[in-house]
């Protein structure tokens, strides 16, 4: 995935470099054309900054602090607004791989809220660990979300994030070793 990745960002940069100098080339800016109407030594700086430093974003913003932060959402789930919505991201930098759950934003939703007894499941995790318990307590809401078996493949929710969490963390650092955050 990642060569694939490197692959589609050679050839973007390529389309881009193409594209400057066809903007250069149509404003006479390339070659020995020439245009007297503008300066052309501020044309060229305008057309190369929208290149070098492309801003789709208002600067500040959400979406342009993502961007900048590094952060590729590389998984988003969101089969049917009454299932649980989640998104698994990654930053390379940091070794760290997020999974971003939606929050309640339907009556279906709150229904499910509302089933606030713990229901006590197997835990998940085989290794030991300090303080590892055999049954973990789950909001019983949020345990029915994230067991139900799915029809078109039987996993369960949390089947399908761990094995995603995994997929994701080993492309990330080949030897497994990534941070885990869920929130």
């Amino acid at each position: 995935m990642a060569a694939r990745r490197s692959s589609e960002i050679a050839s973007s940069m390529m389309w881009m470099h193409d594209q400057r100098a066809k903007i250069m080339d149509g404003l006479g800016l390339s070659g020995d054309k020439h245009n007297s109407l503008v300066d052309q030594s501020d044309v060229r700086d305008i057309v190369n900054d929208a290149f070098e430093q492309p801003r789709f974003f208002k600067e500040g913003s959400l979406m342009s602090n993502l961007i900048e932060s590094s952060i590729e959402v590389v998984w988003f789930s969101d089969r049917h607004p009454n299932d649980v919505v989640y998104s698994i991201c990654c930053n390379r930098r940091q070794k760290r791989v997020s999974v971003v759950f939606r929050g309640t934003v339907n009556s279906h939703n709150w229904l499910m809220n509302l089933k606030f007894c713990m229901t006590k499941h197997p835990n998940p995790i085989a290794e030991d660990y300090p303080g590892r318990e055999e049954t973990l307590g789950f909001h019983t809401g949020y345990s029915l979300y994230m067991t139900r078996q799915r029809k078109d493949d039987s996993l369960t929710k949390i089947e399908e994030i761990f094995t995603l969490i995994d997929s994701v963390g080993k492309e990330l650092v080949g030897d497994g070793e990534y941070n885990l955050s869920i929130t």
